[in-house]
């Protein structure tokens, strides 16, 4: 799961990141989630010109759930539905971080 939102500069950033990692786990059994708070149509607008290739999540009620401490923030969750990984606010190599840990994880 990865929490942005559409202001969020480095979050966007990502991704290009993020599609390639989603590529990588195409024919695994792996589901990929990008919540935000942003609504709706705010993210219909922004998605047309920003490639996003999670299953996008509106209007964040997770965000809540989760106690998202800043943004962009990715965490991981087992089959069993167990947090395993979430990435800390200095991390580097974050994706390869995640792409080890979900190689891990199957």
């Amino acid at each position: 799961m990865n929490f942005w939102f559409i202001q969020c500069k480095p979050c966007v950033k990502e991704f290009p990141d993020l599609n390639a990692l989603k590529m990588k786990f195409k024919d695994k059994s792996v589901e990929f989630f990008a919540v935000t708070w942003n609504d709706k149509n705010s993210l219909i607008k922004f998605l047309e010109t920003t490639k996003l290739d999670f299953t996008v999540v509106p209007d964040g009620k997770l965000i809540d759930k989760f106690k998202i401490p800043y943004y962009p923030y990715n965490i991981i969750i087992d089959k069993k539905g167990k947090v395993e990984y979430v990435n800390d606010v200095l991390s580097l190599n974050l994706i390869k971080k995640i792409e080890r840990k979900m190689n891990k994880l199957l």
